[in-house]
């Protein structure tokens, strides 16, 4: 009986921790195409803007960066449009391969590409 219980706790840790790694897939993903398809540079930069302050310290989202979000940060970067984009786009490079003093081992990766 209590080995039972024993799985069933490890169980809805184990689901607990896949909504949380979808929750990070579908941010990063919902900022990483916010960025991409702005067609107004105030819009790009907010979404660079949060796309950065959601990878600082945030092993997960970094992964899922990771994933899908290279192609649109480089592009930014070889746009040269507007320097304050750059900048961002930059940071969210650094903020993404980084991984500070709080970096784990934790492994999650972005659904779809966007770009």
């Amino acid at each position: 009986m209590l080995a039972e219980f024993g799985r069933f706790l490890q169980q809805q840790a184990s689901r607990d921790s896949d909504d949380d790694d979808e929750h990070h897939n579908r941010r990063v993903e919902q900022l990483v195409s916010r960025a991409a398809e702005a067609v107004l540079l105030p819009d790009r930069r907010a979404a660079l803007q949060d796309l950065k302050d959601v990878l600082v310290g945030n092993p997960r989202a970094q992964m899922a960066f990771g994933s899908c979000g290279f192609p649109m940060a480089l592009a930014v970067v070889r746009d040269r449009e507007d320097l304050e984009s750059v900048q961002l786009a930059l940071e969210s490079l650094a903020a993404a391969v980084g991984g500070g003093a709080d970096a784990g081992g934790s492994q999650v990766g972005c659904a779809g590409g966007a770009l």
